[in-house]
């Protein structure tokens, strides 16, 4: 059985690459308000929602996979 979770993170973009900022969330609502406080307190940075999934095997289906 695959266990999905999806969430939400604010980055920033500089030569280095991406840069995500503390914190996430679980919907795009909330981390788009997020977004718009950020953008509101430091307009010079380049600021951006994404969204990350992590996917894993529950170890309890994992084993039945491997005794079949």
């Amino acid at each position: 059985m695959l266990l999905q979770h999806i969430y939400y993170e604010i980055c920033t973009e500089d030569q280095d690459g991406f840069n995500p900022r503390e914190g996430s969330y679980d919907s795009l609502a909330e981390a788009q308000k997020e977004l718009a406080l950020f953008r509101r307190r430091w307009p010079s940075e380049n600021a951006f929602v994404v969204r990350l999934t992590m996917t894993r095997v529950s170890k309890s289906r994992h084993a039945r996979l491997k005794a079949v």
